[in-house]
């Protein structure tokens, strides 16, 4: 299972006093929030089973349920249910909807994939391309990280992060 499901189900255990909270006060609004919360656990634990294009769109759906999660309870703090979101809870969501957009992203490029010999038989050159297509991409990501780093480095110790990378 991926690192962060036991978080997502640690912050699903964390708001259990608001969400029983909000049930109270509003039970429509107490059942979206149940149900959104599931959902994050429920289509993470799908996608860690699938591959590709489904995986992308478990994740996909596990990080609008996570921000419709947090939509429930900043509705409910604007209702006057519940206090203002505190700023740990928004940092949890936001650490879950990051790493979710990541893996969604990673999915859809394949990183990940085991390649073997295997896996091009005689025609299968299309498959070849797309590799190399993820590849570029990565390059692309890895080079503008090192630019970026290079920026806030330089200034401080005069290194260049980049040397070395074309």
């Amino acid at each position: 299972m991926l690192e962060i499901y036991p978080f997502i189900l640690e912050t699903i255990t964390l708001i259990q006093p608001l969400s029983n909270r909000i049930y109270r006060e509003d039970p429509d609004l107490g059942r979206q929030l149940k149900r959104a919360q599931s959902s994050i656990a429920l289509n993470v634990a799908e996608a860690s089973y699938s591959r590709g294009r489904n995986q992308a769109a478990r994740f996909h759906s596990a990080m609008g349920s996570a921000r419709e999660t947090l939509a429930c309870l900043e509705v409910a703090a604007a209702l006057g249910q519940v206090g203002p979101v505190d700023e740990s809870l928004r940092k949890r969501f936001n650490r879950i909807i990051g790493t979710l957009h990541r893996l969604a992203i990673s999915s859809k490029l394949g990183v990940g994939r085991r390649l073997t010999p295997a896996s091009f038989t005689p025609g299968s050159e299309s498959q070849l391309s797309g590799v190399v297509d993820h590849v570029r991409v990565w390059v692309v990501i890895v080079r503008r990280y090192l630019t970026e780093t290079e920026a806030l480095i330089q200034p401080v110790c005069g290194v260049h992060a980049a040397q070395g990378v074309e």
